[in-house]
């Protein structure tokens, strides 16, 4: 009559745990980015820009492998933003892959640890689809004469060596011109 006893009360306790686990709410582990609203959009970043990615470089740190991305700045909303800006973008939260050359909404803060900054969560992305989260925001934009992102910036000699060019050709016909001429 024990062993009865025992397995019912094995069975009564098993059942309520079952029933335990199938009545508690299920809980997701998977990262879910759901995107702010533009009013809360500056919040938790110390620096906002937009800006287009010309360069980025690898750094391995022990075990771990960090990718730094250099944005040449052509506007920015928020932070002490410099023409160019370094930003660790190995942690990139957008669903869009990141591209040479795209012109990017950053939301960046500087991490305590390593002096860098970092992108913040995932607001940052293509410039097109992240752009409505700073429009309320114009009045604190501040712009960088920066060209098309389609056109790298020209190297600070190509106009003065189209300058010398121009001016040694002019010069070279004058000297030509100067020669003896055959009298008819």
């Amino acid at each position: 009559m024990k062993v009865a006893r025992a397995g019912g009360r094995l069975a009564a306790v098993i059942a309520l745990a079952l029933a335990v686990l199938l009545l508690a709410p299920a809980e997701s582990r998977a990262w879910v980015c759901g995107m702010p609203q533009p009013e809360e959009a500056l919040d938790h970043s110390s620096h906002v820009f937009r800006g287009v990615l010309v360069s980025v470089r690898t750094i391995r740190q022990g075990p771990t492998t960090k990718q730094l991305g250099t944005f040449r700045v052509r506007e920015y909303w928020k932070g002490d933003v410099e023409p160019t800006m370094e930003v660790r973008i190995d942690m990139w939260f957008s669903n869009d892959p990141i591209r040479m050359h795209g012109d990017y909404l950053v939301f960046a803060s500087r991490e305590t640890y390593s002096g860098w900054l970092a992108i913040a969560g995932c607001k940052s992305g293509p410039w097109e689809t992240r752009k409505y989260l700073v429009e309320p925001y114009d009045a604190l934009r501040v712009s960088y004469n920066a060209k098309s992102p389609d056109m790298p910036a020209a190297a600070p000699w190509v106009p003065l060596a189209a300058l010398l060019a121009v001016t040694g050709g002019v010069g070279t016909a004058r000297l030509a011109g100067t020669g003896r001429r055959r009298r008819p």
